[in-house]
């Protein structure tokens, strides 16, 4: 028996128990995404196209994200989820 204290959670544990392709996403996710945090630098954004593309043919899941001036407090949390899922970051 498994208990948690929060609704979202519970759901989330349901799916993964019984949800085969949630369970083969999340492991996609945590073996092949690579996050590359991007900027709006062009010698920095050279280097970081040439690594999304070698991540590519490495049979890695490239995962871009390009931050402006502005940031948002949803993209924020959105990056640091992803960061957490991933196999590594580029920065």
């Amino acid at each position: 028996m498994i208990t948690v204290d929060n609704l979202e959670v519970a759901q989330f544990i349901y799916l993964l128990l019984n949800n085969q392709k949630i369970r083969g996403i999340i492991d996609t996710i945590t073996s092949k995404v690579v996050l590359i945090l991007r900027s709006l630098h062009a010698k920095a954004e050279v280097f970081l196209g040439c690594a999304a593309r070698r991540t590519s043919q490495e049979e890695l899941l490239p995962c871009s994200v390009r931050f402006r001036e502005t940031r948002s407090r949803d993209l924020t949390e959105t990056v640091s989820t992803l960061a957490h899922l991933a196999r590594f970051i580029i920065v």
